[in-house]
């Protein structure tokens, strides 16, 4: 097994520059989640790490190997992709291991290895079947059996569980991240779905327009987005974004105004603040309250939808300018359509972006961050 180091990878198809000098480390045993929109060059990027799309400018390097330029076939990597493409008329056994075949490998070792992928995926019952007779998660377990099989350095994936039901998607989630720790691998998976990304990653990269926005671990994303294009891709429901303006700066922060007669001294500094700059304030759904908060401020919220999920409820509503507002409250809070309620707004928890999107800088430390996040959600 080996990590993976990208440096400056650009592609370009033609006039159109698909990936602009992408960095990236990716240690040993890493599960590394690549995430952004359609058309952000998520699946470019892994096919030009896979060796099947050729660098524009660059320089790939497994373990301390540069990669680039070898075939990819040869560079130790295995890819899954979002369509299974099993040979229908094979059984299970005989699709995890036709690559081996290819490459000439023993037949004793084949079966081995073929085993041994199938009891780490639980599917030793299902070696003789065909593909037909196989579930769409069945046929997932194949498929990344078929690349365990390889023994590869780095194992890719590109939306392996997009064609899998919702309920299912979450088994496999589980499932993958078993499989990581039981094998020991070095892992790259792209998805659109940022859920996917905060519970797999041990990393995670922000893609837009085929530039990496950030690169951190899941939390890092969360509480301390590096613009609001991270801020509102990165959590489920979306970030609240708000036009504001800054009435007064001072060492212990920025003071704002914001729609619903909303005012907050916010502990952040940088990019030359000063009154009257406009700018956007963000506020995570599940970091508002229904009801003051002590130590915070509030404003009214006229609710206008209201989504109960059982242990939670997502609550849709308008507030000063008609500014819309989403709330994430407890499944039990007793709040319906046509409803006024103060939502209460904890400064420490809010976000500030200038107006070209990028973030202020927190003032306070990452640990209070944190502590207060877990204490809100």
């Amino acid at each position: 097994m080996a990590g993976l180091s990208l440096r400056g990878v650009t592609k370009q198809f033609g006039s159109v520059t698909a990936l602009t000098e992408i960095d990236l480390e990716i240690t040993h045993r890493e599960f590394v989640v690549i995430v952004g929109p359609s058309g952000c060059g998520k699946s470019t990027l892994l096919r030009v790490i896979a060796g099947l799309e050729q660098l524009s400018a660059g320089e790939i390097y497994v373990g301390d190997q540069p990669v680039h330029r070898v075939p990819a076939a040869k560079r130790g990597l295995a890819m899954v992709f979002q369509n299974y493409a099993l040979y229908p008329h094979k059984t299970v056994a005989q699709n995890m291991g036709f690559a081996l075949k290819m490459a000439k490998v023993r037949r004793d070792e084949i079966d081995r290895r073929v085993v041994e992928a199938a009891r780490i995926l639980q599917i030793e019952d299902l070696l003789e079947r065909k593909p037909r007779q196989l579930s769409g998660g069945q046929r997932q377990r194949v498929a990344i059996g078929r690349a365990i099989v390889r023994e590869p350095k780095v194992f890719l994936f590109d939306e392996p569980l997009s064609n899998l039901d919702a309920a299912l998607r979450v088994d496999m989630r589980v499932e993958l991240a078993k499989l990581h720790n039981s094998i020991d691998a070095t892992m790259i998976y792209v998805t659109h779905d940022q859920v996917e990304a905060m519970t797999m990653a041990d990393k995670i990269v922000v893609l837009r327009g085929g530039r990496a926005e950030q690169v951190g671990s899941p939390m890092d994303l969360y509480h301390r987005p590096a613009n609001a294009f991270v801020a509102g891709f990165i959590g489920s429901p979306r970030m609240n974004q708000l036009p504001a303006t800054i009435s007064a700066v001072s060492s212990s922060g920025v003071s704002i105004t914001a729609p619903g007669g909303l005012e907050l001294s916010l502990p952040v500094a940088g990019h030359d603040a000063r009154p009257g700059q406009p700018v956007t304030l963000g506020l995570r759904p599940e970091h508002l309250t229904v009801g003051p908060q002590s130590g915070g401020t509030s404003l009214d919220l006229d609710v206008y939808v209201t989504e109960p999920l059982g242990g939670e409820t997502i609550l849709y509503g308008h507030i000063g300018d008609n500014s819309t507002l989403v709330v994430k409250v407890p499944g039990g809070t007793d709040v319906g359509k046509g409803q006024r309620v103060p939502v209460g707004v904890v400064p420490a928890m809010c976000h500030l972006f200038t107006e070209d999107g990028t973030a202020f800088t927190p003032l306070h430390t990452n640990d209070k961050v944190e502590r207060i996040g877990a204490s809100s959600s």
